[in-house]
């Protein structure tokens, strides 16, 4: 799974690149594969490719990825907007995606009002504050028609029109929102109420009890606070950059114990399992693993027995709740990490499960500890590094950047995870549940200069 190449053809959810081109009339099956023989020869994305070669426009494109990252308006050559708005002309871009998360986060913490009015203010000129305004106004566009919040449960059966009214009178004079306010007068559970917010934001996996899963994991008990947003920016950045690839395929790598990868890695397989992507999650510390953990289950099979022979492969065990989402526990530990997991053990194991999943994201051991993560990242292909405040040493960082390039794999970037000093840590110490934050500036090499 080391190259783009060695990627087997997703025949599941995700069409491949050059499929959404032909439905679209835009390509034919002769012209795809002069594009994807470009495309493996320069090392270049497929749009590149077949703009190259003359086949497709640069508009072309955009409005297929339009389609596939599901923004409702597609695009249309226009002249008549300033070339500074992004969000419109390059909505794929690193700009634009900043644009939507502000537009994501605003959407979750005005989710109560009924329509969403604000003004956008700075203190001089300059500042930006038209740019905001043209670009979030784009951003709401894009969305569609925001419906409102007490339309969404009569049209779920939920409500009645008398109810809503209820609801919004209680809402107006305690000055609450309109879930919690349904919630007071007995009308819906809170289990009602994310289960719509859930259909409103497009999270494909509806939410249900589930005692099994550990409380640090946000994404999935409390899908619409500050934590899981964070998490969903970063799955965006990450769809972004990496709609060339036919899969998703990334192992996850802190520099010492205690830094949040495990964490990060079991929030970003939730993350991308909410989106109908068949996902799963593989727990490769096979020295400390901590994903059965996490999501309450037994781990006297799984990856340690299968790549010793004991056990056929096989892609272990559905997650409660989440029908998109397969775990594959690190299974009892082995005297010989290493030995079982080195090449190419581990990317025959993913081959053989390929057909059957869009992303894959592999737990690892802690860099410092072994050279485990080193040939684990080489199988996977590309990693993404965990740093964590007051922790992390940036010498220890640089060595592990080094170490992964040494391998071959391509670092995407860098997350940051920063918490409260007061923070309670339990056997799975360095979660950081209360504050979850990625850098803002994600970095081809994380410490550059």
């Amino acid at each position: 799974m080391a190259t783009e190449n060695s990627i087997p053809a997703n025949a599941g959810t995700a069409d491949k690149m050059g499929s959404r081109f032909v439905e679209a009339g835009l390509l034919t099956q002769d012209q795809v594969a002069r594009v994807v023989e470009l495309q493996n020869s320069a090392g270049i994305r497929f749009g590149e490719a077949a703009v190259r070669l003359g086949l497709l426009t640069e508009q072309n494109v955009q409005a297929v990825l339009s389609d596939q990252f599901n923004y409702a308006t597609a695009l249309v050559p226009t002249e008549s907007l300033d070339d500074s708005l992004d969000i419109a002309l390059a909505p794929f871009g690193l700009e634009a995606e900043a644009i939507r998360q502000i537009r994501a986060e605003l959407s979750i913490r005005l989710s109560d009002q009924e329509k969403i009015s604000l003004a956008i203010v700075s203190t001089a000129e300059g500042e930006g504050k038209s740019y905001l305004a043209a670009s979030l106004a784009l951003a709401f566009s894009q969305m569609g028609t925001a419906d409102k919040m007490g339309s969404r449960f009569v049209e779920a059966g939920l409500l009645t029109q008398d109810q809503v009214a209820r609801v919004v009178e209680l809402q107006n004079s305690a000055g609450i929102r309109f879930g919690e306010a349904a919630v007071r007068l007995g009308l819906l559970t809170e289990q009602n109420v994310q289960a719509v917010l859930s259909d409103q934001f497009n999270y494909a996996t509806a939410l249900v009890p589930t005692e099994s899963l550990d409380d640090s994991l946000d994404i999935a008990l409390a899908p619409f606070g500050l934590e899981a947003e964070a998490i969903r920016q970063i799955r965006a950045e990450l769809s972004i950059r990496l709609s060339d690839q036919e899969k998703i395929s990334l192992a996850i790598v802190s520099t010492a114990e205690g830094e949040g990868k495990s964490y990060l890695a079991a929030s970003l397989a939730l993350a991308f399992s909410q989106m109908g992507k068949r996902t799963l999650l593989i727990d490769a510390d096979m020295r400390s693993p901590k994903q059965h953990e996490l999501f309450g289950l037994e781990n006297k099979t799984g990856l340690s027995t299968m790549l010793a022979g004991r056990t056929t492969i096989s892609a272990g065990g559905l997650a409660e709740g989440f029908p998109h989402l397969h775990i594959l526990n690190a299974g009892p530990k082995p005297p010989n990490p290493l030995e079982i997991l080195l090449q190419p053990a581990l990317s025959n194991l993913m081959r053989q499960l390929a057909d059957d999943f869009d992303v894959f994201i592999v737990d690892t051991p802690a860099a410092q500890t072994s050279s485990d993560a080193q040939t684990i990242s080489q199988q996977v292909g590309m990693c993404l590094l965990v740093a964590r405040q007051h922790h992390s040493r940036l010498d220890d960082l640089r060595q592990t950047q080094a170490q992964m390039k040494t391998a071959g794999a391509q670092i995407i970037g860098t997350v940051y995870n920063e918490f409260s000093e007061q923070d309670a840590f339990d056997q799975l110490e360095g979660k950081g549940k209360t504050l979850w934050r990625r850098l803002r500036k994600w970095l081809s090499g994380p410490l550059q200069k």
